[in-house]
């Protein structure tokens, strides 16, 4: 092959020019395009990636199935604190059926937690819904009302190991929020079936 032209292309070559002239190496900037097109793709996976367990996530929690009523059924207890009142309260608990699947009634026990230990001293009749929004129990009359207690509210967040409830308790008056107690589960307890309304 004549010696003036590339051996590997048979371009004409300068003079005193070799191969290289036809194949000159890769410049920085491509190097440098390449290894920032290759971050720039792992970055985009890792937020498409994320992206993804976040909508899992939020699927489960907003198109998994339903909390029923028969989840969060039988005895709880919480010792609870409203202004200077501190007073222990148990949570009778079952599914009311004839208001609807996510319904339940409850009776509320109140007792001291001095003198005589567990002496009652009042009861409420509630009634409300277990759902994905949580345990909502409002009152609806006295069973026998403590002298001075004030009527309440109860909200809790549904917990998967369906053993501790947090319930946030709420005077209705004033909608005074008094604390958030921690409820537990109460299973070697008879479960007392509350009463009509």
């Amino acid at each position: 092959m004549d010696s003036n032209r590339c051996s590997d292309c048979g371009r004409p070559l300068p003079g005193g020019a070799n191969c290289d002239f036809c194949n000159p190496p890769r410049s920085s900037s491509s190097s440098s395009s390449s290894v920032c097109g290759s971050c720039c793709l792992g970055i985009l996976v890792l937020a498409v990636g994320g992206a993804l367990v976040a909508w899992f996530s939020i699927g489960q929690y907003w198109f998994g199935p339903e909390p029923e009523a028969t989840d969060v059924r039988g005895v709880w207890s919480t010792v609870y604190e409203c202004g200077d009142l501190r007073r222990g309260l148990r949570l009778d608990i079952v599914p009311d059926g004839g208001s609807g699947s996510d319904a339940v009634t409850a009776t509320a026990s109140i007792h001291t937690l001095r003198g005589t230990a567990g002496t009652k001293v009042g009861e409420a009749l509630m009634k409300g819904t277990y759902t994905r929004s949580g345990l909502r129990l409002e009152h609806v009359r006295w069973i026998d009302r403590p002298r001075g207690h004030p009527v309440l509210a109860l909200q809790a967040p549904v917990r998967k190991d369906g053993e501790k409830l947090i319930v946030r308790v709420t005077r209705e008056a004033d909608g005074h929020t008094c604390g958030q107690f921690a409820a537990t589960r109460r299973p070697q307890e008879k479960l007392q079936t509350p009463p009509a309304r």
